[in-house]
C-alpha cells in the first residue's frame, strides 16, 4: 500500500468533517482505500474536475487543501475558495454546483468550510502571516468583502455559521461539533450562555440543539465512568483525588466539589485538604 506525504491528516479531515460523528470506523480499511484513490485520482485530475463543477471533486480538493495531502502545501484559504463553488449563493458556479449538488454533498461541503474557518481561528501568529498571504493569493468574494487578515472571531463566527448550514442539511460532524463546542465554551468563559444571545439564538438554533446533545451525551459517559472509579468492588466510595485510598460506605460522606458541572458529576472528596489538592 503506498503512503502519501500527509495520508493521515487526509484521512482525519474525511473523518471528521465527512461523516457522522457517533460512526465508527475501520481506520485501517479506510488508510488502504484512501492510498488507492490518492494513486488513482491525482490532483491535477481532482482540479479539472472540480473546475467542471463536479461537486464530489470540489469536497475533493477541500479535503486535500485541509491536509496537505497530494497537495503542494496545506491551505485552509485554498479548501474555502474551492469550496465557494457550492457555499457561496452569491456566485455564478455556485449556483451552477448547487443544482447538480445533493443535500448530502452540500453538508459536507459546508462542514469542510466550518473545519477550514476552524482552523483559521486555532492558527497561531506565524501560521496567520501565511494565512493572510493565501487570503491575497486566493482572492474570495468573501475575504475581500470582510477584509483580509480579520481577527480570529471572525473566522469562528464564519464556522458557526457553516456548522450550522451543516447540522440544517443533516450531518453533525466532529468539525460540526467542535466549532459548536468552542463557541459554547468561549462564551461560559465569560459568563455567558452563547445559545441564547439574540443575534444567535434562532439563527444558530439548529447548531446549539445538537451541542446540548452532545453535552448530555457527554454528562452521561462521564456518570458512567465516574460511578465505576467511585464506588469499589465492596460498595464503597473513594475519594476522588488521585493517590488518596479513602473511602466511605456512603457518597454523602464525602465533601462534593463547587463546580458549575451537574451535581451527580461533582468529584466527591473525604477531606477538605483532598479538595484542595484536586483544584491546585
Amino acid at each position: 500500500m503506498p503512503i502519501y506525504q500527509n495520508m493521515d491528516k487526509y484521512l482525519s479531515v474525511k473523518l471528521d468533517c465527512l461523516s457522522d460523528y457517533r460512526l465508527e470506523h475501520d481506520i485501517a480499511k479506510e488508510m488502504k482505500e484512501c492510498s488507492t484513490y490518492l494513486t488513482q485520482a491525482k490532483s491535477v485530475q481532482v482540479i479539472d474536475r472540480a473546475d467542471g463543477h463536479d461537486p464530489e471533486a470540489i469536497i475533493e480538493l477541500a479535503v486535500r487543501f485541509l491536509s496537505g495531502c497530494a497537495m503542494r502545501k496545506q491551505s485552509a484559504e485554498g479548501a474555502l475558495c474551492s469550496l465557494d463553488a457550492i457555499t457561496d449563493p452569491t456566485r455564478e458556479a455556485a449556483r451552477s454546483s448547487r443544482k447538480v449538488t445533493s443535500p448530502e454533498l452540500m453538508a459536507q461541503a459546508h462542514s469542510l468550510a466550518a473545519h477550514a474557518q476552524y482552523l483559521k481561528f486555532m492558527a497561531s501568529p506565524a501560521e496567520r502571516q501565511d494565512i493572510e498571504t493565501d487570503e491575497h493569493l486566493f482572492c474570495r468574494a468573501e475575504t475581500r468583502r470582510l477584509g483580509h487578515g480579520q481577527p480570529p472571531l471572525t473566522s469562528l463566527a464564519l464556522a458557526a455559521r457553516h456548522a450550522n448550514e451543516s447540522v440544517k442539511l443533516g450531518l453533525v460532524s466532529h468539525a460540526v461539533l467542535t466549532v459548536g463546542l468552542t463557541l459554547r465554551d468561549l462564551g461560559e468563559g465569560f459568563g455567558v450562555d452563547v445559545s441564547k444571545l439574540p443575534e444567535g439564538a434562532t439563527k444558530f438554533r439548529p447548531l446549539w440543539r445538537e451541542v446540548a446533545r452532545r453535552v448530555e451525551e457527554i454528562y452521561e459517559e462521564d456518570r458512567k465512568s465516574r460511578q465505576s472509579l467511585e464506588q469499589k468492588d465492596d460498595g464503597r466510595f473513594v475519594c476522588a483525588a488521585e493517590g488518596c485510598d479513602e473511602s466511605r460506605e456512603q457518597k454523602s460522606a464525602l465533601r462534593s466539589c463547587a463546580g458549575k458541572c451537574p451535581p451527580d458529576l461533582k468529584p466527591s472528596y473525604c477531606s477538605k485538604e483532598c479538595q484542595k489538592k484536586a483544584c491546585y
